[in-house]
């Protein structure tokens, strides 16, 4: 079986990590005794890790005298606790083997509950590495382990009925099934998460779940915010769509052509089937994604596995939220990357005023897509709202090694203790690196701060209630070919209209971190953010067919 997979380290007090799979390599850190990892490929008794200390570690020391050093979980038998979905009475455990999926799990509760598996929705333990289990994704991937709890949101009770919810100005009210009404009515607690939307997005109550939403975020209640911002900016909840050059939804194959479109915030498919269209008529295969902060990892994840070994990979992003996801992108994958054509960005500066104009611009863009009326508190709540915000006396910051599923972070705590958000550096445009909170924080983490404290930290630091990947020297990482020396070619385009991502700053951002000829660019008039396309076809498409040749595509 190969080494990719999970695997605990059982040698105390640690195992390095090492620069090559050998007892010779630099020490580039190491993994205590206990921790879980997940290694990406096995070579011999070695496995390659990624993260933030990628590299190799020993799986058996036998032959140093060391013994076992690490075991693998995902190939043991596994053992689930089960409720029963509606009257959560305990039922019997799931027993399964070791690489059971997702799926196999929901239709084994299904069967011991008397219940159809379609109205059941998984939801992921609360050390989930992803946060949507979706059938195929095995339990280990998920973060299931021996003796965790598999539970599940029940859609429909057999026809048992909710009092109706309430519908908009414009829209008819809808009697709700016991197991929709009951993830409603956690979101509108401020009780939900990310997988009770799921729940009710699937269940095809859209509209429900978003005044659900408004009614918590108008009462003041925690994550109902960060939950609107994350849906407002992937519509469709972190879809991940392939489409081959025919159109048809076939994966690229082994040294194809492959052109990676990740959208702006708030963006679908549709809005950008133009530039689409483009690379499908050149031979490419698209593949296209917005992201979405909770669903992420499940989104990289699936665009990593569509890029075959060789690929001629493009990659055409817009806005801020598409160099987002490159970098998540950077985390799992590096592959070559023959070209980047960057539409309306980058910022590097998280500025809070700019969250909060995407931030509103999506949310209502989400009601006015659903047919929800804003009005009253919660239109006053929407135009207040606040993604990125400053510490407060009394917060307190830390350093936290579970702090998300990408690993490690700084977070801001409020006065009882509980999470606030991922602290930010609106220098490095992203979650703070250790170093930079080390020495940002210095003598002032793990206690609560005073008013002059948190005063003094806000001049370079902010509270972020999603996540904003620092995409600092990403487009550095794009190559042409794994050993090349020099950082991919880029295309801007960009306009001096543009009241969001202005022009001086993507000009400046081109005069200090590309090299002298690295970067072409279209400075465009009277487009405003992402709209180019649309006022400029026949320019925009002459730039693109430019730069295609340039690059050898």
């Amino acid at each position: 079986m190969s080494g990719a997979g999970v695997w605990r380290v059982v040698h105390n007090p640690r195992v390095a990590v090492r620069s090559e799979p050998s007892a010779s390599g630099n020490i580039l850190g190491s993994r205590n005794y206990g921790t879980e990892l997940r290694a990406l490929e096995a070579h011999g008794n070695w496995l390659r890790l990624g993260g933030d200390t990628p590299g190799w570690i020993l799986t058996d020391g036998t032959a140093l005298g060391l013994g076992p050093l690490l075991e693998r979980l995902d190939t043991k038998p596994m053992r689930l606790r089960v409720r029963h979905p509606l009257s959560g009475a305990q039922l019997p455990d799931l027993e399964l083997p070791g690489d059971a999926r997702v799926g196999r799990a929901r239709e084994a509760l299904a069967a011991g509950a008397g219940l159809a598996a379609s109205s059941l929705l998984p939801c992921p333990p609360p050390t989930a590495v992803l946060s949507v289990l979706q059938d195929d994704v095995r339990l280990w991937e998920a973060g299931f382990r021996d003796g965790s709890e598999f539970a599940v949101v029940c859609m429909a009770s057999g026809g048992d009925m909710q009092p109706e919810v309430r519908g908009s100005r414009d829209q008819p009210s809808r009697a709700l099934p016991e197991g929709a009404a009951g993830a409603l009515r956690r979101l509108e607690l401020g009780e939900g998460a990310a997988y009770e939307l799921r729940a009710a997005v699937e269940g095809g109550w859209e509209r429900e779940a978003i005044q659900a939403l408004l009614r918590s975020l108008a009462a003041g209640r925690r994550g109902a915010a960060a939950l609107l911002f994350s849906w407002g900016l992937s519509p469709r909840l972190g879809l991940v769509e392939v489409s081959s050059a025919a159109g048809g939804a076939a994966g690229p194959r082994e040294g194809s052509r492959v052109a990676l479109l990740l959208g702006w915030g708030g963006s679908s498919v549709q809005q950008f089937e133009g530039p689409r269209r483009f690379w499908q008529d050149r031979g490419f295969t698209t593949i296209t994604a917005t992201r979405c902060p909770f669903e992420v990892e499940a989104q990289v994840t699936k665009v990593a596995g569509c890029l075959p070994e060789g690929a001629r990979l493009v990659v055409h992003l817009f806005s801020n939220n598409g160099l987002y996801f490159l970098a998540d992108l950077f985390q799992i994958w590096h592959g070559p990357v023959a070209g980047v054509v960057l539409d309306s960005a980058p910022d590097p500066n998280l500025r809070p005023s700019l969250v909060q104009k995407v931030a509103n611009g999506c949310i209502r863009a989400l009601c006015a897509q659903h047919s929800v009326a804003l009005e009253g508190p919660e239109e006053e709540a929407v135009a207040r709202i606040e993604i990125v915000t400053k510490l407060r006396e009394g917060d307190s910051v830390a350093w936290e090694e579970d702090a998300c599923p990408g690993g490690p972070a700084a977070v801001a705590l409020d006065t009882g203790g509980f999470r606030r958000g991922l602290l930010v550096s609106t220098e490095e445009s992203a979650q703070l690196r250790r170093e930079t909170f080390d020495a940002k924080a210095s003598g002032l983490a793990n206690r609560p701060l005073t008013a002059s404290e948190a005063e003094r930290l806000n001049r370079d630091l902010h509270v972020a209630e999603v996540g904003f990947s620092d995409f600092t020297g990403v487009l550095d990482k794009c190559r042409p070919e794994k050993s090349s020396s020099e950082p991919a070619p880029l295309l801007f385009l960009y306009s001096r209209s543009d009241m969001l991502i202005k022009a001086p700053v993507i000009e400046a951002f081109i005069q200090s971190s590309t090299l002298p000829g690295q970067a072409r660019r279209c400075c465009f008039e009277g487009s405003h953010h992402v709209r180019h396309f649309e006022r400029h076809r026949e320019r925009y498409l002459a730039e693109l067919e430019a730069f295609a040749g340039a690059i050898g595509l």
